[in-house]
């Protein structure tokens, strides 16, 4: 995976859609504080798999279902003060 610039924060997930588990990729260029939140389709925030200060590096987390029903649910990905948006669907 190439480097990426904590200005342009890149994210794959994957599976996506996801049944039991999915997982997000992503590397840091220097150290960051970093979140993912995980949002309802009424903009509840439902999960929050990441919330720490990182060190440079290639990162692999998990993204469980735990418990959300089946359906479309929204992601904000934070590095510093940018951020990535996007959905994940759970069948």
């Amino acid at each position: 995976m190439e480097g990426i610039s904590n200005s342009n924060p890149k994210l794959y997930i994957y599976p996506n859609p996801m049944h039991d588990q999915s997982l997000m990729v992503f590397h840091l260029n220097q150290s960051a504080a970093c979140s993912m939140k995980i949002f309802d389709a009424n903009g509840r925030l439902v999960s929050m798999p990441l919330n720490e200060a990182l060190s440079p590096g290639a990162y692999q987390f998990p993204i469980s279902r735990n418990g959300m029903a089946s359906g479309i649910y929204f992601y904000q990905f934070e590095v510093n003060e940018h951020h990535k948006k996007g959905k994940i669907i759970i069948q």
